[in-house]
């Protein structure tokens, strides 16, 4: 969450009703997916501050102004007010539509209805990668600017990934050619990649391999079914909510919805 003194790259403004109602999932789904630098009522407002205060500083300091439309957001008072102030700093808008229609929108704000809106259809990650795709066009953006960072990270997290595949599919991470590689790279505590591979998985192999099984067992109660693949990304994403570590790949949420769970 963005502090007073910087700027957002994200304004969410929503309807409170509809907090349950799309806009948590998809403020969620931002969080996960990296999106940190964003602006939103309950966590930027503390206690005894003056509401009206903060949402204009939030306001002003903010890159995009991120509408969530609803049939509620057209009788909020605060929701227009939002939606006038950033028309008069001239800062762009992307927003997301919530069972509702072109007509009604026309009818509430025709600048607004004219604008491409991205549908939520509770799809809340693929929400969070388009918006995504909107900050890595903006050089400014705290998104863009965290890519390298955040590649480099990705790509650690792939290893992770494939050390915990050849574990699950019975053979050894130290015969494979792909993960020895690993060796070779040296970080900068004079340990190898492959070595804080293993510190950062934490598992035996017995241990990998029954919670696999574990998964395996929920995914078939649901009448799915999980490939080898599925059961790496869910281990690989239980081990970076443990560690509190974002961005979550979509195929992790993929693989959530087979064992019939919404997150990690």
């Amino acid at each position: 969450m963005v502090t007073k003194q910087q700027t957002s790259d994200l304004f969410v403004s929503y309807a409170s009703e509809d907090f349950d109602n799309g806009v948590s999932d998809i403020f969620m789904a931002l969080f996960e997916c990296g999106i940190t630098s964003t602006w939103i009522d309950r966590l930027a407002i503390k206690p005894g501050e003056s509401i009206p205060d903060r949402i204009d500083e939030g306001l002003a300091k903010t890159r995009y102004l991120l509408p969530i439309v609803t049939k509620t957001y057209f009788k909020k008072m605060w929701t227009r007010s939002e939606l006038d102030a950033v028309r008069m700093l001239a800062k762009p808008a992307i927003p997301i539509w919530i069972d509702v229609e072109v007509k009604a929108v026309k009818s509430f704000s025709p600048i607004l209805a004219a604008q491409k809106a991205i549908i939520y259809q509770s799809n809340p990650y693929e929400v969070a990668e388009q918006i995504g795709n909107v900050l890595l066009r903006n050089k400014r953006s705290h998104f863009f600017k965290a890519r390298e960072s955040r590649d480099e990270a990705v790509l650690f997290w792939q290893l992770v990934y494939l050390y915990i595949l050849t574990i699950i599919r019975g053979n050894d991470p130290d015969k494979d050619e792909g993960l020895n590689e690993l060796n070779k790279m040296p970080r900068n505590n004079d340990t190898t990649i492959q070595e804080h591979v293993r510190e950062t998985v934490k598992m035996t192999p017995d241990e990998m391999n029954a919670r696999a099984e574990a998964f395996r067992k929920r995914a078939r109660e649901l009448g799915n079914e999980v490939r080898d693949e599925d059961i790496s990304h869910l281990i690989c994403g239980e081990i970076k909510r443990q560690q509190n570590w974002f961005p979550h790949e979509p195929r992790e949420h993929h693989a959530l919805q087979l064992i019939g769970i919404d997150r990690f």
